[in-house]
């Protein structure tokens, strides 16, 4: 992706993901809305960490992590998801890499996206091509709902940060 398209997402969430799409069937509805806030909402609350947790906390933390890995990996085996491509989330924009077909320019699609390993249940976007090069297109994000659009934001803020103590401490 060149450093144009890096600037113009402000706070990116680089990752690497299950990533489907079509072309679009119509808006997204009200209901796709709702599966979306809690889609968010879900893998927001997976992604917290306790920043002082005890040690009997942190043992049953493990517990149930191993519980929610496995019961991940059998949904996982029992779908059909996509393959993973390597993606770059902003608030306003998604890009990937892929070296299947990807979408026409201009053209309005729907995404799927998987953003989070034990809950394999997508975060469904709608958008418009913007562009289309060397493996890699990249979307202009339809609006979402107020509540969503804070939620992807938060989301989006919360692995920013992340990357960078990893990187910090690396």
């Amino acid at each position: 992706m060149d450093s144009n398209d890096d600037t113009s997402m402000g706070l990116v969430y680089n990752g690497h993901a299950p990533l489907g799409w079509s072309s679009s069937t119509g808006n997204l509805t009200g209901q796709n809305f709702l599966d979306n806030e809690k889609c968010l909402r879900i893998i927001l609350a997976l992604s917290e960490y306790p920043t002082e947790p005890s040690e009997e906390l942190a043992a049953l933390e493990r517990k149930v992590d191993i519980t929610l890995e496995m019961v991940a990996e059998l949904l996982r085996a029992n779908m059909n998801l996509p393959d993973p491509v390597a993606f770059n989330l902003g608030a306003s924009q998604l890009s990937w890499e892929s070296s299947g077909s990807l979408p026409a320019g201009g053209e309005v699609i729907d995404v799927a996206i998987y953003l989070h390993d034990l809950y394999p249940r997508p975060l469904r976007l709608k958008g418009s091509v913007k562009s289309k090069q060397d493996g890699r297109c990249t979307i202009a994000l339809n609006e979402q709902s107020e509540e969503i659009q804070q939620l992807l934001e938060k989301f989006i803020f919360l692995h920013h940060r992340r990357q960078i103590h990893q990187q910090r401490h690396a």
